[in-house]
């Protein structure tokens, strides 16, 4: 069943929705942990309770709130709990960002985006710490560059 599936057929002990992530973080976190002490869970943000994907407004940042969201789940919940921000299928978009302005900073704006859905490898020497992401940083910017190029030619 697609995530767009489960929506339709309303709220359940392992889908939760929200237009927006509530600011007190106790009306969600409860949720949270309820997906992780029993069969896990989908907590899915952009959506309505008329079951319709509304969307987050563009001027929230999603680097941010991922953050914020993580960093409390953290904060509030022990044993550690594991999570991802990862879609399953490509239904809808559950997560996209959108870049305008000079060319540079759109493909910055991208190369951060894809860096936040890349596994990253930590490697820590005494004091010294050496991340390293599944693919070299040099082949996602060439990647970001050529699609956008390619999209300036089809257009």
């Amino acid at each position: 069943m697609t995530l767009q599936e489960e929506i339709q057929n309303g709220e359940s002990c392992t889908l939760e929705y929200k237009s927006t992530l509530p600011h007190d973080s106790q009306k969600w976190i409860k949720t949270i942990v309820a997906f992780a002490n029993g069969a896990g869970g989908k907590f899915v943000l952009g959506v309505n309770n008329q079951r319709e994907f509304v969307g987050l407004a563009k001027s929230i940042d999603l680097f941010e709130l991922k953050d914020n969201i993580a960093d409390t789940i953290g904060q509030m919940c022990e044993p550690q709990i594991m999570f991802d921000f990862r879609g399953t299928d490509r239904v809808v978009f559950l997560d996209k960002k959108e870049y305008e302005g000079p060319l540079c900073e759109q493909i910055d704006g991208a190369y951060k985006f894809v860096l936040n859905y890349l596994s990253m490898a930590v490697e820590i020497n005494g004091i010294i710490r050496k991340e390293k992401y599944e693919l070299p940083h040099k082949a996602i910017r060439e990647l970001i560059i050529l699609m956008r190029l390619f999209i300036e030619t089809i257009r």
